[in-house]
Protein backbone atom coordinates (compact mmCIF):
# COMPACT_ATOMS: atom_id res chain seq x y z
CA UNK A 1 0.00 0.00 0.00
CA UNK A 2 2.61 2.45 0.60
CA UNK A 3 3.91 1.95 -2.70
CA UNK A 4 1.04 2.68 -4.03
CA UNK A 5 0.46 6.18 -2.14
CA UNK A 6 4.20 7.10 -2.81
CA UNK A 7 3.45 7.01 -6.95
CA UNK A 8 0.48 9.02 -6.24
CA UNK A 9 2.73 11.69 -4.66
CA UNK A 10 5.30 11.77 -7.57
CA UNK A 11 5.67 15.02 -8.53
CA UNK A 12 7.11 13.71 -11.96
CA UNK A 13 4.99 15.01 -15.11
CA UNK A 14 5.84 15.47 -18.75
CA UNK A 15 8.41 17.32 -20.70
CA UNK A 16 7.34 20.30 -22.99
CA UNK A 17 9.08 18.42 -26.10
CA UNK A 18 6.64 15.45 -24.69
CA UNK A 19 4.02 17.75 -25.21
CA UNK A 20 4.83 19.50 -28.42
CA UNK A 21 5.07 15.73 -29.41
CA UNK A 22 1.93 14.70 -28.68
CA UNK A 23 -0.24 17.65 -29.66
CA UNK A 24 1.59 17.59 -32.89
CA UNK A 25 0.03 13.79 -32.95
CA UNK A 26 -3.30 15.01 -31.94
CA UNK A 27 -3.97 17.20 -34.57
CA UNK A 28 -2.45 15.16 -37.08
CA UNK A 29 -4.61 12.67 -36.63
CA UNK A 30 -7.62 14.86 -35.55
CA UNK A 31 -7.34 16.50 -39.26
CA UNK A 32 -7.05 13.19 -41.19
CA UNK A 33 -10.34 11.84 -39.15
CA UNK A 34 -12.16 15.23 -39.98
CA UNK A 35 -10.92 15.23 -43.75
CA UNK A 36 -12.37 11.55 -44.16
CA UNK A 37 -15.67 12.65 -42.21
CA UNK A 38 -16.00 15.48 -44.59
CA UNK A 39 -15.77 13.59 -47.88
CA UNK A 40 -17.88 11.33 -46.87
CA UNK A 41 -20.65 13.71 -45.59
CA UNK A 42 -20.04 15.58 -49.06
CA UNK A 43 -20.24 11.97 -51.17
CA UNK A 44 -23.00 11.14 -49.24
CA UNK A 45 -24.92 14.35 -50.20
CA UNK A 46 -23.96 14.18 -53.57
CA UNK A 47 -25.25 10.64 -53.82
CA UNK A 48 -28.57 11.56 -52.07
CA UNK A 49 -28.83 14.69 -54.80
CA UNK A 50 -27.99 12.26 -57.61
CA UNK A 51 -30.48 9.79 -56.44
CA UNK A 52 -33.31 12.26 -55.80
CA UNK A 53 -32.48 13.46 -59.37
CA UNK A 54 -33.11 10.31 -61.01
CA UNK A 55 -36.44 9.58 -59.31
CA UNK A 56 -37.50 12.82 -60.23
CA UNK A 57 -36.26 12.35 -63.92
CA UNK A 58 -37.65 8.48 -63.80
CA UNK A 59 -41.41 10.12 -62.62
CA UNK A 60 -41.46 12.97 -65.00
CA UNK A 61 -40.76 10.29 -67.90
CA UNK A 62 -42.62 8.03 -66.55
CA UNK A 63 -45.70 10.35 -66.04
CA UNK A 64 -45.72 11.07 -70.15
CA UNK A 65 -45.26 7.91 -71.22
CA UNK A 66 -48.66 7.07 -69.22
CA UNK A 67 -50.45 9.95 -70.39
CA UNK A 68 -49.48 9.21 -73.92
CA UNK A 69 -50.56 5.58 -73.64
CA UNK A 70 -53.95 6.45 -71.47
CA UNK A 71 -54.69 9.20 -73.79
CA UNK A 72 -53.74 6.73 -77.42
CA UNK A 73 -53.91 9.92 -79.26
CA UNK A 74 -55.08 9.42 -83.35
CA UNK A 75 -52.60 12.25 -84.07
CA UNK A 76 -49.87 14.41 -82.73
CA UNK A 77 -48.75 18.03 -83.50
CA UNK A 78 -45.05 19.34 -82.41
CA UNK A 79 -44.43 22.55 -81.57
CA UNK A 80 -40.89 23.90 -80.69
CA UNK A 81 -40.42 27.45 -80.41
CA UNK A 82 -36.87 29.02 -80.31
CA UNK A 83 -34.77 32.44 -79.59
CA UNK A 84 -34.27 34.52 -82.40
CA UNK A 85 -30.72 32.66 -83.26
CA UNK A 86 -32.34 29.35 -82.50
CA UNK A 87 -29.67 28.97 -79.79
CA UNK A 88 -32.24 28.03 -76.57
CA UNK A 89 -35.20 26.19 -76.18
CA UNK A 90 -38.16 28.64 -75.01
CA UNK A 91 -41.24 26.12 -75.28
CA UNK A 92 -41.98 22.86 -76.76
CA UNK A 93 -44.85 20.77 -76.59
CA UNK A 94 -46.76 18.28 -78.74
CA UNK A 95 -50.32 18.19 -78.68
CA UNK A 96 -52.48 15.11 -78.62
CA UNK A 97 -55.76 14.64 -80.53
CA UNK A 98 -57.97 11.69 -80.68
CA UNK A 99 -60.60 11.40 -83.60
CA UNK A 100 -63.59 12.66 -81.83
CA UNK A 101 -61.43 16.47 -81.06
CA UNK A 102 -60.40 15.94 -77.55
CA UNK A 103 -57.02 17.27 -76.85
CA UNK A 104 -54.25 17.02 -74.20
CA UNK A 105 -51.06 19.37 -74.55
CA UNK A 106 -47.51 17.64 -73.33
CA UNK A 107 -45.92 20.69 -72.12
CA UNK A 108 -41.82 22.15 -71.29
CA UNK A 109 -41.85 25.83 -70.56
CA UNK A 110 -40.41 27.97 -68.15
CA UNK A 111 -38.65 25.11 -66.19
CA UNK A 112 -42.08 23.40 -65.67
CA UNK A 113 -43.66 20.13 -67.05
CA UNK A 114 -47.22 20.30 -67.85
CA UNK A 115 -49.61 18.19 -68.67
CA UNK A 116 -53.44 19.36 -69.66
CA UNK A 117 -55.68 20.18 -72.53
CA UNK A 118 -54.66 22.93 -74.41
CA UNK A 119 -57.52 25.44 -72.93
CA UNK A 120 -57.09 25.07 -69.69
CA UNK A 121 -55.50 28.57 -67.87
CA UNK A 122 -53.55 27.48 -65.08
CA UNK A 123 -51.63 23.64 -65.69
CA UNK A 124 -49.49 24.40 -63.43
CA UNK A 125 -51.95 22.76 -60.43
CA UNK A 126 -51.21 19.04 -62.22
CA UNK A 127 -49.93 17.19 -59.12
CA UNK A 128 -48.24 14.91 -61.51
CA UNK A 129 -45.21 16.74 -62.50
CA UNK A 130 -44.54 18.58 -59.27
CA UNK A 131 -40.57 17.76 -58.63
CA UNK A 132 -38.29 19.90 -55.95
CA UNK A 133 -35.73 20.05 -58.67
CA UNK A 134 -36.37 22.51 -61.47
CA UNK A 135 -35.87 21.95 -65.50
CA UNK A 136 -33.04 23.90 -67.11
CA UNK A 137 -32.50 25.40 -70.34
CA UNK A 138 -32.37 23.14 -72.78
CA UNK A 139 -35.20 20.58 -71.89
CA UNK A 140 -37.40 19.60 -74.89
CA UNK A 141 -40.17 17.73 -76.05
CA UNK A 142 -39.84 16.88 -79.32
CA UNK A 143 -41.69 15.00 -82.59
CA UNK A 144 -39.95 13.11 -85.56
CA UNK A 145 -42.49 12.24 -87.98
CA UNK A 146 -42.81 10.00 -90.43
CA UNK A 147 -45.46 11.52 -92.37
CA UNK A 148 -46.82 15.03 -92.83
CA UNK A 149 -48.17 17.32 -89.83
CA UNK A 150 -49.98 16.65 -87.50
CA UNK A 151 -48.46 13.20 -87.04
CA UNK A 152 -50.34 9.35 -86.94
CA UNK A 153 -47.03 8.00 -86.31
CA UNK A 154 -43.22 8.92 -85.35
CA UNK A 155 -40.71 8.85 -82.63
CA UNK A 156 -41.23 11.59 -79.48
CA UNK A 157 -37.87 12.58 -77.95
CA UNK A 158 -37.53 14.15 -75.00
CA UNK A 159 -34.98 15.66 -73.16
CA UNK A 160 -34.77 16.35 -69.90
CA UNK A 161 -32.64 18.69 -67.53
CA UNK A 162 -33.02 18.33 -64.43
CA UNK A 163 -31.27 21.09 -61.85
CA UNK A 164 -30.95 20.73 -57.93
CA UNK A 165 -29.10 22.97 -55.77
CA UNK A 166 -27.74 22.18 -52.49
CA UNK A 167 -25.40 24.73 -50.35
CA UNK A 168 -25.32 27.23 -53.37
CA UNK A 169 -24.31 24.64 -55.67
CA UNK A 170 -26.06 23.38 -58.64
CA UNK A 171 -26.31 19.57 -59.36
CA UNK A 172 -27.19 18.60 -62.78
CA UNK A 173 -28.68 15.62 -64.51
CA UNK A 174 -29.27 15.20 -68.02
CA UNK A 175 -32.09 12.66 -69.39
CA UNK A 176 -32.88 11.36 -73.01
CA UNK A 177 -35.20 9.32 -73.94
CA UNK A 178 -37.02 8.64 -77.43
CA UNK A 179 -39.48 6.18 -78.23
CA UNK A 180 -42.28 5.71 -81.07
CA UNK A 181 -46.04 5.81 -80.85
Amino acid sequence: MKKFVNLLRREGGFTLVELIVALSLFTVAAGIISGITMLGLRSYHKISIENSLRDEGDLLMSTIITELYTFAPDKVTPTLIQNADKTQIIDSFITLERQDGTKSRIRIANGILTIAPPDVIDPSADTRTKITSRLAQGSAITLDCQNSIPCDSGLISIDLSLVQSYNGRDYPLELKSKFGF
